[in-house]
Parts: structure tokens; sequence; C-alpha cells
């Protein structure tokens, strides 16, 4: 019998011996019943609450491939305490036909799986309770138990001291929000100081404002008044992703110690910051939600990637710039011109069907070949379905008539699958949409006409406009140039802008690969269906 033996040990403060302990013990099971171990798993320092553990994996993988008859372990709750996971576990090695022994239970079976997988799941919301408690109690006497914040430093288990030069920092981040500058200028002015941000990341606004409900962000830290603050959140496991998830626990149940040691603002600034922040929180926006641009969401920075969005009634720019300043050749262009060189080119190049009429051509030929071939397609499996359908009908007939079965049961066996097929093959292709109207240019150019009219007029009409335009575009990439930003389209519409603008496709492009082209000096790849493309809309 071939078997792998595994081994788990769940907490960092545990050694590695417990490990090299479980694999003698089970090399010695092993070796008792005569069982040659052809391979060792082990995940050292990981919790038995979760399966992605790769040297489980590795255990499982190995009974999926055949090359293991048995696996090993010390006890069950090395393999996992997660009573979900022990059943599909026991149902995955059994389906491999493959045994599962620990040293504790013997060889697993589904009494086992049901009684230990309860036992366990129990054993970790007790560890879990247990857990709290000890967190709660070492609060209780001036510990701290929660994560390093920004500004302070670990000098013991549970002891914090203040680090100056962080310290420094929080204070001209209160100081700066106090005079009127918003997170944003904060951030961006401690990203060109090279100011490290916490974890040696770049400043954002998120970092210095975060969730004021949460007591989450710089500015809504307590334990920089003197206060530390545990049980704000909890977090709950994911049983789809196994990722925990934040969730907020009431302010009531949220517990404060006084920590005066470690204060690094005064009473009087920390007031003021959080006066600001109710003014601008009770303050409302506009008498209602602005309307959203219609390119909001699609439009990038060339530069460095990121979303570009509206900095100012008039501009969109990039975003990473306009809250870190760290992109080096930031994208700004002016909404209105934006929106008048991709109307424009609707304009201007859909609606001439002189400029369209090769490629209505070319799409309606090859879309009616293929409507034309799936209809033949159609009739033909139709007309067999029918034959198959004849043909046993007279064998019915047959043997109603006293010819015996034995001659035409084969035959009616054969019939019947071959009447299952064609049934299902009917079921699961649709029948062929209607032909493509040669003049497909001319009701293209009308539609295109209504769309870009739609987009100043009646609102409920323009928001349906809006809506039709943003699903054809995949993303627009505004780059900066001497001579002006360029606006390059990327996704369907800018295939058919990038079409109308060469006049003509020339060659199988719609059944074929992609046809390289110049729209206005930039070189494009084309293609034709649900590929993107790209296209650039000239000032």
């Amino acid at each position: 019998m071939r078997a792998a033996i595994y081994a788990r040990y769940s907490s960092s403060l545990q050694t590695a011996a417990s490990i090299d302990d479980q694999i003698r013990l089970c090399r010695e099971h092993a070796a008792k019943q005569r069982w040659t171990v052809v391979h060792v798993y082990s995940d050292a320092a990981v919790s038995g609450a979760t399966i992605l553990r790769p040297g489980l994996q590795g255990a499982l993988a190995a009974a999926r491939d055949g090359s293991i008859d048995i696996i090993i372990a010390e006890a069950l709750d090395r393999i996992s305490r997660d009573q979900e996971d022990v059943a599909g576990i026991y149902k995955r090695l059994s389906f491999a036909g493959v045994a599962l022994v620990t040293l504790s239970e013997g060889e697993i079976g589904a009494l086992h799986v049901g009684l230990k997988g309860t036992m366990n799941a129990i054993f970790l919301k007790d560890l879990a309770d247990k857990t709290r408690r000890g967190m709660r109690g070492k609060l209780e006497s001036g510990k701290a138990v929660a994560g390093l914040s920004y500004g302070y430093r670990v000098t013991a288990v549970g002891e914090r001291s203040i680090d100056e030069g962080e310290a420094t920092i929080v204070r001209r981040i209160f100081i700066e929000y106090d005079q009127g500058l918003s997170p944003r200028q904060i951030a961006k002015r401690l990203n060109a100081a090279a100011v490290p941000g916490p974890g040696g990341r770049l400043w954002g606004p998120s970092t210095v404002v975060g969730n004021r409900h949460r007591g989450l962000g710089v500015i809504n830290n307590e334990i920089y008044i003197g206060t530390m603050v545990w049980n704000r959140q909890r977090f709950v496991k994911d049983p789809d992703s196994r990722k925990r998830q934040a969730r907020a626990n009431p302010r009531d149940a949220w517990v404060r110690v006084p920590a005066p040691h470690l204060r690094i603002v005064d009473d009087d600034i920390w007031q003021r910051v959080k006066e600001r922040q109710g003014a601008y929180e009770h303050k409302p926006l506009s008498g209602r939600r602005r309307p959203k641009h219609f390119l909001s969401g699609l439009i990038k920075c060339a530069s460095c990637g990121g979303g570009m969005s509206a900095i100012n009634q008039t501009q969109f720019g990039c975003s990473t710039a306009h809250d870190r300043g760290t992109c080096p050749d930031p994208a700004r262009i002016n909404k209105k011109e934006l929106e008048r060189r991709i109307l424009t080119a609707l304009e201007c190049n859909l609606v001439r069907p002189e400029a369209f009429a090769a490629f209505c051509e070319t799409f309606t030929r090859v879309m009616n070949e293929r409507r034309r071939e799936q209809a033949v397609s159609i009739r033909g499996r139709e007309a067999d379905l029918a034959k198959v359908t004849r043909e046993l009908d007279r064998f019915v007939d047959a043997l109603a008539q006293g010819v015996p079965a034995d001659r035409v049961r084969e035959r009616m066996v054969e019939l019947e699958e071959r009447r299952a097929v064609l049934l299902a093959q009917s079921g699961q292709e649709e029948a062929p949409g209607p032909y493509l109207h040669p003049n497909m240019a001319e009701v293209y150019r009308r539609k295109v006409s209504e769309l870009a009219a739609s987009l100043s007029g009646e609102q409920t009409a323009a928001a349906k406009a809006r809506e039709t335009l943003r699903s054809l575009i995949d993303r627009i990439v505004i780059t900066m140039a001497p001579e002006g930003p360029s606006v390059d389209l990327i996704g369907d519409l800018a295939g058919i802008l990038n079409v109308a603008s060469a006049g003509a496709i020339r060659g199988s492009t719609v059944a074929g690969g992609p046809k390289e082209s110049r729209v206005a000096g930039h070189r494009t790849s084309l293609f034709l269906g649900q590929e993107r493309i790209s296209f650039r809309a000239s000032a």
C-alpha cells in the first residue's frame, strides 16, 4: 500500500519539531502496517480553519492522480478543523478510492466526519471566544492588542512607544487639515516631499481621512489622543472565497482604554478637526444628485494607466496625479473638447454612407452567408430527424404485424439513439435571425443620427443614449503631446469609427484574422465581432 503522510501545526509560537514528531509517529505506524511511504506533506504555522494549504492540496492532488492509496495523519484536526472542509475532503478521498487514517481515530468513516467535524467546529468557536477574552484582558491591563498604527514602534510584546519621526507627520496632517487643506492636498504634499506612508506605501486621501464612523484614517484614530480602541470591527469568513471580510461593530461595543503615554496630538486640535468633519458630513453637495457624465469611468491616463475623473467643472484629469501627485505625465482634457471629438466622429464619420458602405457590404455579406449556412444545417437536421422517425414507425408497424423483435431490436436501438442526438442538437441551436439588409449603412446612419441628437435632448432619451454609447466603449485613453491631448478609443464603437475613417475594408477581415490599417497616423489592429480595437479621435 502506498501511503502519504500529512502533518501540520497551526501557531507560529510552536516549533517545527511538532511536524517532525508527527511525521515520525506516522512513519512508525506505516512500518507496523507494512505500508510504503511515498510522499510526505506538511504545513507549518497554518490554521486548520482553511483548506487553502499547499501541503494539504499536494496530498489531495496525489490522491486524485492515483499515486497513493492511504493518507496518514496524527489526528483528524490536523487535516482540517472546518466541518464543511472535513466532509468535502472525505468525499473527495472516497471518490478517489484513497483511505484516510489517523493515529487517534483509526480509519476515518462517515461517523468520524460527522462527530469529529462538529467537535472541531465547536473547538474553533471556543478558541475564538477565549482569544477575544484574552485580548480584552490584555487591553484592560494597558497592553496594545490591535495592529501597529502609524506613528508608533513596537518595544516589546504588547508595548508601544512613539516614533518621533512619524509622530511629526501625524501632527502635520492634523495641522494642515485644521488649516483647511483637503485630504487630497495633504496626501499630494506628503508624496511630493517623499514622506513614506503607512507600510511604506504612497499617501492617498483615504489614508488621511479614512472612515469616520469606523475610526479609520489618521484623523479618526483615537490612539493619537491617548486612547486605545478595540473591537471596532469583527471579521467573518466568506464561505466561497475563504477570505475574511470586515464588519463594523456598533459604537457601544467598542472598548476604550486610556493610554496617555501614546498621545501625539492635543484635544484642542482633535476637536477642531472633528468639527470640520462634522460640518462637511451634514452639508449637502447639492439639492439633487448630479448626473454622471456619459464618459465617466471610461477614461484612462496613458502615462500611468490610472483612471481619469472630473477634477473641476470643466476638465477631466488623471486621478493618480490629482489624488497622490505621482503620475509622471498626467493627462488632462477639457470635458466639452473630449465630448466634441467623440460626437464629431459619430456625426462626421458614421453618417456618411459612402464611407461606411464598404464595411456594411462586407459585414452584411458574411453575416448573411453564416445565417444561410446555419439555416441549411437546421433544415438538413430536420430532414434527417423526419427520416429516422419514419423508419422507426415502420419497425413499430412490423412488430405489430408479428415480425420477431430479435430481428429489428438492434436497428431500432440505433435509430432511437440517433433520434435522441438529433433532438438534443435541435434544442441547443437557435433558429437563425433575419438576414441583414444590404442597405444597412443607411439604417445605421439614421440610428447614429438619432443617438447623437438624443444626447442633448429630453432627459430620459439622453440617459438611454448615454448608456447605449457607454456599452460600445471599452475605454478611452488620453495621451499628452506637445500639440495637445490625443484621444484613443478602444472598443466596438472604436472599430466602427476606424472602418468609417479608413473608408473601406479590403480582404476578408470579417472571416479572417486582424487587418492592420492607419488612422490619423495611428497604427491599429482591426477586428470585427467582439474583439477590441483602437481608434484615434483627432482634434
